[in-house]
């Protein structure tokens, strides 16, 4: 199964959500993810749009990437002569609700309406300019992001991997995880000092966030440890987005006062559809003992688990 190309992408999750919530206008509103895996997430609500589609399909404007959630589940549109804006079913197998009340046909929606896809997943419509909004923004970048390199932070991706995993299991879609470990990174602390060693984090996280498409998850997995989790990606074709973060990274050295410094990096790969790959500790088992080969295999390399000797 091939990578799917996503818009803009040199962009992460979080700029989108920020140029589309600066974008909106006074009249437009927000949609904050209440309750579900996107928790603290907000997406705009914009009157000009014809129609805004909620769902898991790549082809949704709101992705909520839970197995309760349909492709297609449910639509907002602004209703011009009345001038709100109204939710609508699409069919969807586990309903919509909006407060208590089933939304069986199209119904206005009020400030404050809380929209429920399934049992779990919560949308309430907000205000651009109610502080709840702009507190739910902060919150989530305060609490499912890396302080020093602005990707997502080890419980975000803890609880992000047990969803994926899950879900490729279930529907019997590809996935992959990337671990990412930058080489001989202590010796920069011990020569360079600690600041050095912040710097090259944080330009390594950069690097890694122009590479990957929107869908990707990236994460801060520990120290100088990173991981991606890819949606729809299969081993062989998550070894050529690594073999592309690897060829980037090389390339781009950190600035130092003292001379630009080398910076690589070790990857470690692993996949679904997998027979001994069942649950999302034993997809990161197998992604840590791939880098732990390519880390021993000399470094700055790629190494994917299916391509290990059959004694693990």
């Amino acid at each position: 199964m091939s990578r799917r190309a996503g818009p803009g992408l040199g962009e992460t999750l979080i700029s989108v959500q920020r140029d589309s919530y600066a974008n909106a206008l006074p009249g437009d509103w927000l949609l904050i993810v209440m309750a579900g895996p996107h928790v603290g997430q907000i997406f705009p609500l914009i009157r000009s749009k014809p129609i805004t589609v909620i769902g898991r399909g790549d082809d949704v404007d709101v992705q909520i990437l839970d197995g309760e959630v349909s492709r297609r589940h449910a639509a907002i549109r602004f209703d011009a002569e009345r001038q709100t804006f109204l939710v609508s079913d699409l069919r969807s197998r586990n309903g919509t609700r909006v407060n208590k009340d089933s939304c069986e046909s199209e119904r206005p929606l009020a400030l404050g309406d809380k929209i429920k896809l399934g049992t779990h997943n919560v949308l309430r419509a907000s205000s651009g300019v109610e502080a709840e909004a702009i507190y739910a923004q902060r919150m989530y970048d305060a609490v499912l992001r890396d302080a020093l390199t602005s990707v997502f932070n080890r419980r975000y991706f803890d609880e992000r991997i047990d969803n994926e995993t899950a879900f490729a299991k279930r529907h019997g879609e590809a996935l992959s995880l990337l671990i990412l470990d930058i080489d001989h990174f202590k010796a920069v602390n011990d020569t360079f000092g600690h600041q050095t060693g912040d710097a090259m984090l944080q330009h390594f996280a950069q690097i890694v966030q122009e590479q990957v498409r929107v869908e990707d998850v990236v994460a801060r997995y520990g120290g100088e440890e990173f991981a991606v989790i890819c949606r729809l990606t299969d081993e062989v074709h998550a070894a050529i987005l690594g073999e592309r973060l690897r060829a980037a990274t090389e390339s781009s050295p950190l600035p130092h006062a003292d001379g630009p410094l080398a910076v690589t990096v070790s990857i470690g790969i692993a996949g679904l559809p997998s027979a001994d790959i069942a649950t999302a500790s034993k997809l990161i088992a197998c992604a840590d003992s791939a880098l732990y080969a390519a880390k021993h295999g000399g470094r700055n390399r790629v190494t994917l688990y299916g391509s290990l000797p059959p004694a693990r």
